[in-house]
């Protein structure tokens, strides 16, 4: 009587207990498409804890071939680039740059300052002088028969004076005043300067597309073919060469 793995499920499900799939598949479709694919084909062992044992080490030894192959599913690529290598240069610089500089500046200057005054002095005087005179004129005489001088008038003057003056003065300035400086003014500056770069620079280049020799509808139709693949068809088929008798 032939015993399947599809009717062996049936009797124990706990067979895929030791059973794993990378984590981009999902347990039980792997597990369905198994007993799909292998639902004709008789089994090499009947006993179902033989079965799990050989379930277990199988998933030990083709495991990472599995891990593997996911991985490629996740790739990010162009399909019809032959070339995408990227790589990084790193310029570390340790330049020290001194400049002397030897600069004279001169400046000539040529001023002309012209003034030109127009001032007026006005004065306004206005002056009262007063003068209060008291004077006494005396005249003498002589006698024929006498040399002695004897007073014959007398005049008296007294009263007050006054003097006034008043009116305006203007005094007036004009003309133009020139002021001219003229000459050389010297400036000078010496001395050392210095500029230091340090750091790190990096430089990341990229050459990419389709560069060599393969055509490019070459490279879709591989393409074509990588889609094709199925994982959980490769499990199975490894499950069916394991664990089956390849004989209808």
């Amino acid at each position: 009587m032939m015993l399947s793995i599809l009717a062996l499920n049936e009797f124990d499900s706990h067979l895929w207990d030791n059973f794993s799939v990378p984590t981009q598949l999902d347990k039980q479709t792997a597990i369905d498409y198994i007993l799909e694919s292998c639902a004709e084909l008789e089994l090499l062992y009947s006993d179902p804890e033989i079965i799990k044992y050989m379930i277990r080490n199988w998933v030990r030894t083709e495991g990472h071939i599995w891990e593997k192959l996911a991985e490629t599913l996740d790739l990010d690529y162009n399909p019809i680039y032959n070339l995408d290598v990227t790589w990084e240069e790193t310029r570390t610089p340790n330049l020290t740059r001194t400049r002397t500089p030897n600069l004279t500046e001169t400046r000539t200057p040529n001023l002309i300052e012209t003034r030109n005054p127009d001032l007026t002095e006005t004065r306004t005087p206005d002056i009262t002088e007063t003068t209060t005179p008291a004077d006494t004129t005396t005249e003498k005489v002589a006698g024929y028969n006498s040399d002695t001088f004897q007073n014959a008038r007398q005049t008296e003057r007294g009263g007050t004076i006054t003097e006034r003056e008043s009116g305006t003065e203007s005094t007036r300035t004009t003309g133009t005043e020139s002021r001219r400086e003229s000459g050389t003014e010297t400036q000078k500056r010496t001395g050392t300067e210095t500029e230091s770069e340090t750091g790190t620079d990096t430089i990341t280049t990229r050459r990419y597309g389709n560069q060599g020799v393969t055509m490019t509808q070459d490279m879709i139709a591989k393409e074509r073919e990588v889609s094709k693949f199925n994982l959980y068809d490769y499990i199975a088929n490894s499950f069916k060469n394991r664990f089956c008798l390849m004989v209808y």
